[in-house]
């Protein structure tokens, strides 16, 4: 039961470093005044000190296709979320 949480969370946290650092390399500058935040409950169930990528990515991916938000994240621990608009 450790090793396989152990594996999950060493599969969670690569997962949102390897976005985090594409993330990274795209990022824009974007006007303080056009990002929002809020908060949500994307917790991991295994690990309530990360963000659950099952629950977050779908709702995610939606808002990036949404050509008047230009980007779309949450924070590592799974409470905030945020998005920019599009200028």
């Amino acid at each position: 039961m450790r090793k396989s949480f152990i594996a999950l969370a060493f599969a969670v946290i690569s997962a949102l470093w390897a976005t985090a650092s594409f993330a990274a390399e795209g990022r824009s500058k974007v006007q303080p005044e056009l990002v929002s935040f809020y908060q949500v409950p994307w917790q991991c169930p295994a690990a309530p000190e990360i963000a659950c990528g099952g629950l977050a990515k779908p709702v995610l991916r939606e808002l990036e296709q949404n050509t008047g938000i230009a980007e779309a994240w949450i924070n590592r621990a799974g409470t905030v979320q945020l998005w920019c608009c599009a200028s």
